[in-house]
């Protein structure tokens, strides 16, 4: 029993790791693709997004 312990602990941090790594994807596509739902929804992402923008502009 001990060592069928440690599998299913590597498989749970396997799952976590893939499912955030999907989460953050898509929460990227989302915000690339809808800006009007991410607008409506606080705006803090493209506040964010349109100041690094300034910032790449600047640096050209």
């Amino acid at each position: 029993m001990g060592t069928m312990i440690i599998p299913h602990f590597q498989i749970g941090y396997f799952l976590l790791a893939s499912l955030a790594f999907l989460l953050v994807k898509l929460d990227t596509v989302a915000h690339h693709r809808s800006w009007a739902f991410a607008n409506s929804s606080g705006g803090l992402q493209t506040e964010a997004s349109s100041s690094n923008d300034q910032e790449f502009d600047t640096n050209k």
